[in-house]
């Protein structure tokens, strides 16, 4: 198994792939005591193309994504 570091820019195909695990994991995580209207407005507001973007792009940060080249 091989795992490979990737850094996430601001490419459209990595952004929609970084904006869908990061509401997938923020539900997952808090969805059991957050009420679903607010959850939704939260996800919603919170992981836009724009405040991801700007994220992606402050030179204090870095993203990833590791990929298991291996399939296991």
């Amino acid at each position: 198994m091989k795992i490979t570091p990737e850094l996430v820019t601001t490419d459209p195909a990595s952004m929609k792939v970084l904006q869908q695990l990061a509401r997938e994991t923020f539900k997952a995580t808090f969805d059991a005591n957050t009420p679903p209207d607010e959850m939704a407005a939260f996800l919603k507001e919170y992981y836009t193309t724009e405040s991801m973007e700007a994220e992606l792009t402050d030179s204090n940060t870095a993203t990833y994504f590791f990929k298991n080249e291996g399939g296991k």
